[in-house]
C-alpha cells in the first residue's frame, strides 16, 4: 500500500488488475472521459498502455474497502514541466 487507511487506499498496479482495466476501459461511461467512446481497450491495449510504462511512472489502483474502484498514476516532473505547472520555485 502506498497510502491509505482501513477504508481508502492507493496501491501499485498488479498483473491481476488487468481484468479491472479491461472492464473499465470497455465501459462507455468511462470511455467518454478517457480515450473516447470509440476506443475500447482489449487486453493487448491494456498491456501496452498500462504495463509497459516508463520506469519513472508509478501506476496505481485506488481501493475503497479493499475493492478496486479506479486507476491513478504519478511521476516526477522535470524542470520544464515544473515551470509549466507553476512549481519552478
Amino acid at each position: 500500500m502506498i497510502i491509505g487507511d482501513e477504508k481508502l487506499g492507493i496501491r501499485e498496479l498488479l498483473e491481476s488488475d488487468k481484468l479491472f482495466l479491461v472492464k473499465w476501459l470497455n465501459d462507455p461511461l468511462i470511455l467518454q472521459y478517457y480515450e473516447g467512446r470509440d476506443n475500447p481497450h482489449d487486453t493487448e491495449m491494456v498491456n501496452q498502455n498500462f504495463y509497459q510504462q516508463e520506469d519513472n511512472v508509478t501506476c496505481c489502483i485506488i481501493e475503497f474497502e479493499q475493492k478496486a474502484i479506479g486507476y491513478i498514476q504519478f511521476y516526477p516532473l522535470d524542470s520544464q514541466e515544473k515551470k509549466e505547472y507553476g512549481y519552478d520555485d
